[in-house]
């Protein structure tokens, strides 16, 4: 602790990293003149922390904040010798007095502490010295910026920008800022030993050749086009005078000429400090958005040396590595991303084709490709053969151990790649957890103009016909997405079976029309760490209920068919073959195997959200909700290509229990209404259900909308009945005014009869003119009395 100061050094960080995070550079610019023990703690955050960035760059909205910026600016820039002083620095930053103290106080030559910085053009620092901060701009600085003939080299320097007054001022607020910036940073490389990184504009690279031996410990490089340059082949506009084209002729060899130094400041470096410069970028970046051409960009890297233990390869890197792959060692990279870009993605799969490289990442953790190439994982699927067949044969295993990846996401972009897919699942087995795979983005069909079907979850080099083939052995995978919407997947029958650790499940294939007969179903498992379960398609008519016993941890539930191709609506099957058994003579006496009985009877205790549609809409049973106390999200679709699949809902249908316990299938259909509403019955209760969509043609009564309103689900903000009849527009108007005080939303297939205007007014309804974009959007004209319903501000539509 210093004898100076009584606060201890840990305790003044401590008060600096608040500074710091709260941006107040004005106290900041206070502490580096208290005295030596105080900015030397201060320094550091400056420099060597994430501070000087936001301080230096960016746009200030408040003057106050901008001024204390430039105070700021002004201090650092105390002790950087003269000769590293331009002109235009000297004029705009040390007219403004630092504080009240002598401007020569100084504890330490702050600019000796930088390591790396980067200033960026915006226009605010000649905005600042005037417009904003200043009544007239200082006259000093208007002076210098007119004895120079700087204003009209700005405008020189942009002819095509030249266009009018506004544009004039464009330019040369433009041209001081980027002046400023470039005189800054170049102002604080006189201590160029200790800068690890740095943003060289390209304009003023000639400086920097100059030092490049003073560069010692420069790791990271980064130049941008400070200048913004019109090719004369990009089509110059005509009225453009052959003393403007000239202009442009001499920028676009600037251009070049800057470009050319840019490769030689990398290669200098190296010759001079061999292997210290790591990364060199020319980055698409503000104001001008210039990109590197491909050609400068490979000449750029291959002036660097290889990657030094890369942990990850990605658009980041990748263009450096790609220069050197033989020469870079893999052995550290855990994580590899496709570069997202066209020209990148092919690149990409040139290199894995010509020189393979995957087989050298051995701590490789997670892929990410936009397109699987062929064989690309056939070195992994040898090496798990070789380590299976060495335990087999009791021999010493190879001290090499298996790649240990952890993530895989993949594109299909041929319909043979499904058999890469589960030779990726047979060679990573042990370490997989998560595996996210997309299929073609075409319909694939075989010679004989079938559709292809991808078989997810046995193992390579099988048939996909074979049932009896050995399953994926994934004890650690937890999500798995497949998508073939365009495609047919065939999952393997007990790939669940063997999967008990899913806790995410996406599953979805194009099937729309189907055959009972031709479903292969899945074998039923215990997935006690399922939490979201999405099946569209083949995978949903295989899937075994009975699985759901067990999902006590489910919170989604979606079971869907795709819309029929002639049709708006999901494929159902008609209704004799959805009693279909397996032999008619055993008809009455068991299910057939080929279609599991579905209970709807199941405890998912944590299920927020259920969503069906296809033939598991039109079997679902009410009393699934006896198990399903937290329900937030409910859809249940029963609308069909077909019109044959109608379903009726009956007081029946919502109650949990009778007064002496037991559950409504004890009650008889016949019961009369008068009877059922007079017996003490315990409802289906779901005080957290919001969003309650009932849809097809259902029908159930008054009687069963208000128990559905006041008892089940009385917390509903938006409620669907589309398609559903039974009750008329006063009755669905009057129960859920009455009853869902939180309503925000109604929607239903009521017919109006008479005029729009007259059936709505006569029900208390009035046209909803906040909302043009709804059509047939109302709203109650005299909202409910009570003080519970006085939420109640429900739009009704009509579907």
């Amino acid at each position: 602790m210093s004898t100076a100061f009584p606060l201890p050094l840990e305790c003044l960080q401590l008060v600096i990293r608040f500074l710091a995070t709260q941006d107040d550079t004005h106290s900041l610019a206070t502490l580096l003149r208290v005295n030596k023990y105080v900015c030397s703690a201060t320094l550091p955050f400056l420099y060597e922390g994430p501070l000087l960035l936001p301080v230096l760059t960016g746009y200030c909205f408040e003057n106050s904040a901008l001024a204390r910026r430039l105070n700021l600016i002004t201090t650092l820039l105390l002790g950087v010798p003269e000769v590293s002083l331009s002109d235009l620095l000297k004029v705009t930053f040390r007219r403004m007095p630092v504080s009240t103290e002598s401007p020569q106080l100084l504890f330490a030559p702050y600019h000796s502490f930088v390591t790396g910085f980067l200033f960026s053009q915006s226009h605010q620092l000649y905005e600042a010295f005037f417009q904003k901060n200043v009544r007239q701009p200082d006259q000093r600085l208007v002076d210098h910026i007119a004895l120079n003939g700087l204003e009209g080299r700005f405008i020189a320097e942009d002819p095509l920008g030249r266009i009018s007054d506004e544009a004039n001022w464009d330019a040369v607020s433009s041209g001081f800022d980027r002046q400023i910036s470039a005189d800054l940073t170049w102002a604080l490389c006189s201590n160029a030993e200790r800068i690890k990184s740095l943003t060289v504009p390209l304009s003023e690279i000639a400086n920097y050749l100059s030092i490049v031996p003073r560069f010692k410990v420069l790791s990271d490089v980064s130049f941008h086009f400070d200048r913004r340059v019109q090719y004369v082949q990009d089509d110059a506009p005509d009225e453009l005078s052959p003393q403007e084209l000239e202009v442009l002729r001499k920028h676009e060899k600037e251009r070049t000429e800057h470009l050319e130094a840019m490769i030689f400041f990398v290669q200098e470096h190296r010759r001079c400090h061999n292997n210290v410069l790591r990364t060199a970028t020319c980055p698409r970046a503000p104001p001008f958005y210039e990109d590197c051409s491909a050609a400068y960009e490979a000449r750029l890297n291959q002036s660097l040396p290889p990657l030094l233990n890369p942990q990850f390869l990605d658009s980041r890197n990748w263009t450096q590595f790609a220069s050197k792959v033989q020469e870079t060692n893999l052995s550290s990279v855990k994580t590899i991303t496709q570069p997202s870009v066209a020209a990148g993605r092919h690149e990409f799969n040139e290199i894995v084709k010509q020189i393979p490289f995957l087989h050298r990442c051995r701590a490789l953790d997670t892929v990410h490709l936009g397109s699987l190439i062929s064989d690309m994982f056939q070195w992994a699927v040898d090496e798990r053969k070789n380590y299976n067949a060495k335990i087999a044969a009791g021999q010493d295993l190879s001290p090499q151990p298996l790649v240990p990846l952890r993530e895989l996401t993949a594109q299909f972009v041929l319909p043979s790649q499904d058999e890469q897919i589960n030779g990726i699942a047979f060679a990573f087995g042990d370490t997989l957890e998560r595996l996210r795979v997309h299929g073609c983005l075409f319909k694939a069909v075989d010679v004989h103009h079938q559709p292809t079907v991808f078989a997810i979850g046995q193992e390579p080099g099988l048939p996909s016909s074979s049932s009896l083939s050995p399953c994926w052995h994934v004890p650690k995978l937890s999500y798995l997405y497949v998508d073939f919407l365009h495609n047919f997947v065939r999952i393997h029958p007990r790939l669940f079976a063997r999967s008990s650790r899913l806790a995410i499940v996406v599953l979805m294939d194009r099937r729309n029309a189907y055959s009972t007969r031709d479903i292969e179903r899945w074998e039923s498992a215990e997935l006690e760490h399922l939490e979201s379960l999405l099946l569209m398609g083949t995978p949903a008519v295989s899937f075994h209920p009975d699985s759901l016993t067990t999902t006590v941890n489910l919170r989604y539930l979606g079971l869907k068919i795709p819309n029929a191709p002639s049709s708006n609506h999901p494929f159902i099957p008609p209704l004799a073959e959805l009693d279909d058994f397996e032999d008619d003579d055993f008809a009455g006496s068991a299910p057939s195997p080929r279609r599991p009985i579905w209970t709807w009877d199941w405890d998912l205790p944590k299920l927020t959200d259920l969503d069906l549609t296809g033939e598991f809409a039109y079997r679902f049973q009410f009393r699934m909700l006896r198990g399903t106390p937290g329900l937030v999200h409910f859809l249940v679709d029963i609308r069909s290509a077909s019109s044959e699949h109608k379903r009726t809902v009956s007081i029946k249908d919502l109650v949990k229990s009778t007064q002496d316990g037991k559950t409504t299938e004890t009650l008889q259909d016949d019961d009369n209404d008068d009877d059922t509403r007079n017996s003490q019955l315990e409802y289906i209760h779901l005080p957290d259900l919001r969003k309650f969509s009932l849809i097809g043609p259902w029908t159930f009564d008054k009687q069963v909308l208000a128990i559905l309103c006041s008892k089940v689900a009385p917390n509903m903000s938006h409620l669907t009945l589309q398609g559903c009849s039974g009750f008329g527009l006063a009755e669905w108007v009057n129960v859920t005014s009455e009853y869902l005080y939180g309503l925000v939303e109604a929607v239903s297939s009521v017919p109006i009869e008479r005029s729009s205007r007259e059936e709505v007014e006569e029900v208390g309804l009035v046209a909803d003119l906040t909302d043009h974009y709804v059509p047939n959007g109302y709203k109650l004209k005299v909202p409910p009395p009570s003080e519970q319903a006085a939420r109640h501000s429900g739009r009704y539509l009509f579907v």
